[in-house]
């Protein structure tokens, strides 16, 4: 690439970044509808409980496939879990994510979801301390 006088790159990417922040209120709302909306077509599936004594891939996929998950699915379980995310990350259209990153961009992407009690517990507290 040539310099230009006064600094300037012949052939220079443009950096301008026209993205803007959607306002905290209505990400929130977004989210709730995203789950709304997989409530209604039936694709939340709520479980008792996630967890692994040690990460195993195996376990988890029989777990799914157990709940007929067979495409893309988002995890959420109530907080950070290890054996679960490892369990979890070699298993591919499998995102996993604590309750309190779950975000309509992720939710829509995903075509089932799967909820931990604990999770669905959080999630719901979340909602109605909101409004």
């Amino acid at each position: 690439t040539g310099k230009r006088v006064g600094g300037g790159v012949t052939f220079a990417k443009s950096v301008r970044d026209s993205r803007q922040d959607m306002p905290k209120r209505q990400r929130r709302l977004a989210c709730d509808s995203a789950v709304l909306a997989k409530l209604l077509s039936n694709d939340v599936l709520v479980v008792d409980q996630i967890s692994f004594d040690q990460p195993k891939t195996r376990d988890f996929a029989s777990m799914l496939g157990n709940l007929n998950i067979d495409r893309s699915c988002i995890v959420a379980i109530g907080g950070y879990d290890l054996n679960v995310y490892k369990s979890a990350r070699n298993i591919p259209k499998i995102r996993v994510m604590p309750v309190s990153e779950l975000n309509a961009g992720d939710i829509c992407r995903h075509r089932k979801m799967l909820f931990s009690k604990d999770a669905i517990v959080s999630y719901l507290e979340k909602a109605k301390a909101v409004k």
